[in-house]
Order: C-alpha cells, then sequence, then structure tokens
C-alpha cells in the first residue's frame, strides 16, 4: 500500500477532525472544567442531518431556517437556560445546489456559570459578518430570541483571514473548546495570529497535539470515522504522515 502525501493526509486529517462524534469524543477526554453540551447543527436544509449524525452522533440539538420551528427555540432556549458551564461545536450548513462539493462551518460555544452564550466563530470580527459562515445562522438566533456574544468581539481580524483560503474551521474551534475559550491575550490563552508565519506556526502545533491525542484512543475513535473516507489509506499512515512530518509548517505555508 503506498504511503499517503501529507498534503492528502491533512485532507482526510481535516474530514476526521471533521466528523462532529470524533471531536464530542476528543473533547470529553480532555480535562475541562465545562461539561460537554449538545452539538449545535444549523441546516437550511433539515433533511441534510443525517449527512452529519449517521457516525453515531446523538448528542446533537438541531434549529433549521427559516426560523419557523418551535421545538429548536424551545429546545435551545432550555438548554441555555439549565445546562451551565458546558460547551461544544456548532456546525453551520447552507443549502447546497446538486451535484456541489458539501461545504459547512464550525464554530464553538460554551455556556458560562451564568448563562452567558458565547459564540467562537473563526471567520467572523466585528467589522465582517464572517468569511466563511453565514448571517442567516445569527438570524435564526435573533428571531428565537437566543442571546448570545461573540468570543474576544474587539479583535480586529479573524482567524481564517490570514491564510489563503484557511479551511481549518474545525482545528481553530477545536483548539478553542480545549483551551476552555481561554482569551487571546492570557498566558495560557489562545492567540489570534497576525501573519501568515504565526497562523501556519499555531496550526502545525495544533493538528500535531491533535494528532497526538487520537494516537493514544485509536480503537475509541477510529471506528466512528467512515472506512470509504481513508480513501484506501491505512489510518496509522496517515496520521503518522502528519506526526513525523517536522516541516508541517512549511508544508501549511505552501498550501495555503
Amino acid at each position: 500500500m503506498t504511503e499517503p502525501s501529507v498534503f492528502k493526509s491533512l485532507a482526510i486529517y481535516r474530514k476526521f477532525v471533521s466528523n462532529l462524534a470524533i471531536r464530542e469524543t476528543l473533547l470529553a477526554r480532555t480535562p475541562s472544567r465545562y461539561t460537554i453540551g449538545p452539538t449545535l447543527i444549523w441546516l437550511e436544509t433539515p433533511s441534510d442531518l443525517p449527512l452529519f449524525t449517521i457516525s453515531g452522533l446523538t448528542n446533537y440539538l438541531t434549529f433549521d431556517a427559516p426560523h419557523d420551528n418551535p421545538r429548536s427555540q424551545k429546545y435551545l432556549k432550555t438548554m441555555l437556560r439549565k445546562r451551565r458551564m458546558t460547551k461544544g461545536t456548532v456546525l453551520i450548513k447552507e443549502a447546497t445546489p446538486e451535484n456541489a462539493p458539501i461545504t459547512v462551518h464550525f464554530c464553538g460555544y460554551i455556556v458560562d456559570a451564568e448563562g452567558t452564550f458565547c459564540i467562537f466563530d473563526p471567520s467572523w470580527h466585528r467589522d465582517d459578518p464572517g468569511v466563511y459562515s453565514t448571517t442567516a445562522f445569527y438570524d435564526s438566533l435573533d428571531a428565537f430570541g437566543i442571546p448570545y456574544v461573540h468570543a474576544e468581539y474587539d479583535r480586529a481580524h479573524h482567524w481564517q483571514c490570514v491564510l489563503r483560503n484557511d479551511v481549518f474551521c474545525q482545528t481553530w474551534t477545536l483548539a478553542w473548546l480545549l483551551f476552555d475559550g481561554s482569551p487571546t491575550g492570557s498566558p495560557t490563552g489562545f492567540p489570534l495570529p497576525r501573519t501568515r508565519k504565526e497562523a501556519c506556526a499555531q496550526l502545525a502545533k495544533y493538528i500535531h497535539g491533535f494528532v497526538q491525542l487520537i494516537r493514544k484512543m485509536p480503537k475509541t475513535v477510529i471506528p466512528l470515522f467512515p472506512g470509504f473516507k481513508w480513501e484506501g489509506y491505512a489510518p496509522d499512515s496517515v496520521f503518522d504522515r502528519i506526526r513525523q512530518d517536522a516541516r508541517l509548517q512549511q508544508t501549511i505555508e505552501r498550501q495555503f
């Protein structure tokens, strides 16, 4: 069997860390002062839900466009009221034209001890509604009367604007969640990259860390990933290719 290139390995890695059941497992296995709340799934086309729950995800809450699902409003408000000190993933998917690639965007959320619903959107800052996310997602929250705040509202730019075609929203958000939403300025926080070099260095660090975490629990997370998505490569070869690449930062710089 041929070994995957580092570019192919990164592409499979992104799909792997985008798997909602796998993300929840990685978060649950990492010490935190937060419990794991439901994955929040916003869909413009509700029939798309099986695309994201087929791997066995059961801990999720959907709220759909066009803001006319009373169950969404009821359950989301109940979660925010009752489940303090929780965190989890937000998945956003707009309608996809037939035969077009499926595109999704990942955010993270934290509900703190006061019940504040805080969203980390790696493509958003105060002057930009989100390059990769959709304003319809936030329109749904407004229509449901769900109060929320953005993590680090005053940042001057966003994580995904530094690199060309940054498709690492799954990595930025998982890192933010594992840091428990620590602010950029804190000593153990989640720094905002200001240059391509900084962004690539941070991504390489987080990706290496996630691969190490994944390699510690192969029997738990590997079966959650559909077999065809390995594209014929052995799981060990994909992760080892990334783990052993001492020049991963330069690889990311070249590709993005």
